[in-house]
């Protein structure tokens, strides 16, 4: 007796899942070559929605039962981060304070097809970028004082509106030592 059982599980195992089964079960093929006994197995690409609260292994293969096959999804396809770094230098080059760092992470849902590996960005299952507790601003930074120096920024700027596709922000606050004064004078009378 014929049974859809194994193709159908074959098919599983390479990421496809069942729709409908209209072979019946209790079906008998008969020797009547006159008479044609056709029924139809409507399969469909398994599609699995992937972002950082259920991310998958980066790297591994999507169905266990195919190493070399389709991979899930590097983690930049729905986990981003943009950064900010100020560094704090003299004229030389050498730090002078701590670095300020911030970032602003940006997550969305992606739908990865099980049989091809194609990361789907939009449509069913999919969400857009969204900035996490929706910030997508790096405040204005106020330079340290440091000491016998003045910077030639008294702040950076605030980097407004950023989304998943913006550049990291690196600025360089430079300090210039401050001479010292020694006043002097051939007045007999000037005090020092």
């Amino acid at each position: 007796s014929y049974s859809t059982s194994g193709n159908i599980a074959d098919y599983k195992k390479h990421g496809y899942e069942l729709v409908t089964d209209g072979y019946p079960a209790d079906l008998t093929f008969d020797n009547d070559d006159k008479t044609a006994q056709n029924f139809t197995v409507h399969l469909k690409h398994q599609l699995t929605p992937v972002n950082p609260t259920d991310p998958q292994t980066p790297g591994a293969p999507i169905n266990p039962d195919e190493p070399n096959g389709p991979k899930w999804p590097m983690s930049t396809n729905y986990d981003k981060t943009v950064n900010e770094t100020v560094s704090y230098v003299a004229q030389n080059g050498h730090g002078v304070a701590k670095q300020h760092t911030d970032s602003v992470n940006f997550t969305r849902t992606v739908v990865v097809d099980n049989v091809t590996g194609d990361v789907i960005t939009s449509g069913a299952g999919t969400t857009a970028w969204t900035a996490t507790n929706g910030d997508t601003t790096f405040d204005a930074v106020v330079s340290p004082v440091v000491p016998g120096s003045v910077a030639n920024k008294a702040q950076t700027a605030a980097v407004t509106d950023l989304n998943a596709d913006s550049a990291d922000v690196n600025e360089t606050v430079t300090y210039t030592k401050v001479g010292s004064l020694v006043p002097s004078s051939s007045d007999r009378h000037f005090p020092g």
